[in-house]
């Protein structure tokens, strides 16, 4: 192995600083849009994206994905916020919307966490997991999570 030499290395370190300060290491350009899930809930002419439907029950929860969104959390029901939550993100992910790795990672979370069994009962007031997740989510399905599409304007 030949040894570099230190005046050798240093154009090797301003090419990666150039490429930094240039932005050529950033994430993917951002895709599509994200929506709410009033707004998800709201078209209930509009067909969703495969391979979600309004009809299909939800996980355990006993409702469907139409139920669960028409449900109101009041505010402490951890279990009906995230629902709301990742409802919206999945239905803009399969719409085409982008999302940074972390939201990708939470989505991925609270669908593990929802396949485990869970219902709305459940999670009534504590679960500050969930709640987390679901605050991740709102900003993403709200357009302003870093590196997220922005929000639709229909």
């Amino acid at each position: 192995m030949v040894p570099i030499r230190p005046s050798a290395a240093r154009p090797l370190r301003l090419l990666l600083l150039m490429l930094v300060l240039l932005g050529l290491h950033a994430a993917p350009a951002q895709a599509g849009c994200t929506q709410t899930p009033a707004q998800w809930s709201s078209k209930s002419g509009a067909s969703w994206p495969a391979p979600y439907s309004r009809n299909a029950l939800f996980f355990s929860s006993g409702l469907t994905w139409q139920q669960i969104l028409d449900t109101p959390s009041n505010g402490n029901n951890a279990y009906l916020i995230l629902a709301h939550q990742a409802i919206a993100a999945m239905l803009s992910r399969a719409s085409g919307a982008s999302a940074p790795f972390a939201v990708r990672a939470v989505i991925d979370h609270a669908v593990a966490w929802f396949s485990g069994g869970p219902t709305p009962a459940s999670c009534t007031r504590a679960c500050p997991a969930q709640r987390d997740w679901a605050s991740v989510l709102d900003l993403y399905n709200s357009g302003i999570y870093p590196g997220a599409p922005p929000l639709c304007s229909s």
